[in-house]
């Protein structure tokens, strides 16, 4: 969220909408398309495909790219379970 904010400059409703539908997030269509491919992974793990990683390279991502994208989708993945597994609402 923070990322998206700063960086990015988005706005809170902007925010907000991405969540709802982030094909409608108004990143650079290179990493919308990113962002949509780690969301499906993310929610399936074993959804990656060959069509996938294709697409994200026709718009310039290499292996490597995408590789640490989806690595740190799901360390932020597995540090929300643990964070849930103890409870933990803040930081």
């Amino acid at each position: 969220q923070w990322l998206l904010l700063n960086r990015h400059d988005f706005t809170m409703e902007q925010l907000q909408a991405a969540r709802h539908d982030p094909a409608q997030t108004p990143l650079a269509e290179d990493e919308r398309a990113l962002l949509l491919v780690i969301l499906k992974m993310v929610a399936d793990s074993n959804s990656l495909t060959t069509d996938d990683m294709e697409q994200l390279k026709g718009l310039g991502w290499r292996e490597a790219d995408i590789f640490e994208a989806i690595s740190h989708a799901t360390s932020m993945v597995g540090m929300d379970m643990l964070l849930n597994a103890f409870h933990v609402r803040e930081m």
